[in-house]
């Protein structure tokens, strides 16, 4: 009997245990994101316009664009991973646009989502975009 309490415990621990896939998780990043908010040291904190046809594109497929004022400026790949850096442990985002090999952290919140600068950067910034 105790073993099978023992099981009972075990089994009820996995289920509620969610296994994080990075690949399913990634998922959620997927779309067409509109730059809604830059920061960064030395740039003020405005707000843009809706419109403002600064675009990021994240497919499935792994391909990355970005675009200025509606026109293509890059296109290329870029990778989401789960680690930690720098004491900061969460998602992290690449693409071989640059030629920094810094990670920069990403994440979402309902339909914001926010790319800022390596946690090992003393100074750094990010953007805020919006789904499109």
């Amino acid at each position: 009997m105790k073993h099978l309490y023992l099981l009972l415990i075990a089994v009820l621990f996995m289920l509620g245990c969610k296994k994080v896939n990075s690949k399913h998780s990634n998922r959620s990043f997927i779309g067409r994101w509109e730059l809604i908010q830059y920061t960064g040291f030395g740039i003020p904190n405005n707000p843009l316009q809706r419109g403002n046809g600064n675009i990021i594109e994240l497919n499935e497929n792994g391909v990355y664009r970005r675009f200025e004022d509606g026109d293509k400026k890059f296109e290329g790949t870029y990778s989401i991973r789960q680690h930690t850096a720098c004491s900061y442990t969460g998602s992290f985002f690449k693409t071989n646009e640059t030629s920094i090999d810094l990670e920069s952290i990403i994440s979402l919140q309902t339909d914001t989502l926010s790319i800022f600068s390596s946690p090992c950067l003393m100074d750094g910034g990010g953007g805020l975009y919006r789904r499109l």
